[in-house]
């Protein structure tokens, strides 16, 4: 369903107008259009902060996007140039959670342990690059 008919169309000439690489352009395009489409409403004149509000909150814990999304940014250009109309205190909005990742960490014994069983060239080139403090002066 889509709410007003000239409503994603002006917003892709508005992104070509304010010269965005076609990439960005792209991406905003998609953000804005999922948001008409989550949005469900009839008429652009219903697009509120509730509706907006509601569209992040979708996006970041339902869709799991990553927080560095383009999602706020093309919804509050829609509105600031498209709909020409600020876009009042959406109030906090839950980020997506960046999954952690721990390195992969050697231990002082695992190395000693790799480094045992390399020889010639390979042996050199791994106690030089783990050769710091007692890691290889028994190995």
């Amino acid at each position: 369903m889509q709410s007003n008919p000239k409503l994603l169309p002006t917003a892709r000439a508005i992104l070509r107008m304010l010269h965005f690489s076609r990439r960005t352009e792209g991406a905003y395009f998609g953000w804005i259009h999922r948001f008409v489409r989550h949005s469900g409403v009839l008429s652009a004149d219903d697009l509120s902060e509730e509706t907006v509000r509601s569209f992040l909150i979708h996006v970041a814990d339902v869709r799991r996007v990553s927080p560095a999304t383009q999602a706020l940014p093309a919804v509050l250009l829609l509105f600031r140039e498209v709909l020409r109309r600020p876009l009042g205190g959406v109030g906090p909005v839950p980020r997506a959670r960046v999954p952690s990742r721990l390195p992969v960490v050697l231990t002082t014994a695992e190395v000693e342990r790799v480094i045992a069983h390399l020889s010639g060239t390979a042996r050199l080139v791994g106690r030089l690059r783990y050769g710091r403090g007692s890691v290889c002066s028994s190995v």
